[in-house]
């Protein structure tokens, strides 16, 4: 997953939690392989507010998954897809 997402993206340090950076509009997306509900709860309302979408990367809406995709709901289904298929571009 992280080969296939390191191939379609680039990656940028935050300045703050980037999930935030998401729903700001500074990021596209924002994905966590390793998490917990702590880090990713209230972000995901904030997300959700600002009209970007919140999914563990398996597509379900869970904070006990210990993983998470922020995205601005454009490029959502596209980065599923994309770490679904690890071989893809």
């Amino acid at each position: 997953m992280v080969a296939a997402l390191s191939r379609a993206t680039r990656p940028e340090m935050p300045t703050d939690h980037s999930a935030i950076q998401v729903a700001c509009g500074g990021s596209e997306l924002a994905v966590f392989f390793r998490c917990g509900a702590w880090d990713i709860a209230a972000p995901s309302l904030i997300v959700e507010e600002a009209g970007g979408r919140f999914t563990d990367l398996a597509g379900n809406y869970s904070f006990a998954s210990g993983s998470a995709l922020f995205s601005n709901g454009r490029v959502h289904d596209d980065v599923l897809r994309l770490l679904s298929s690890p071989n893809a571009p």
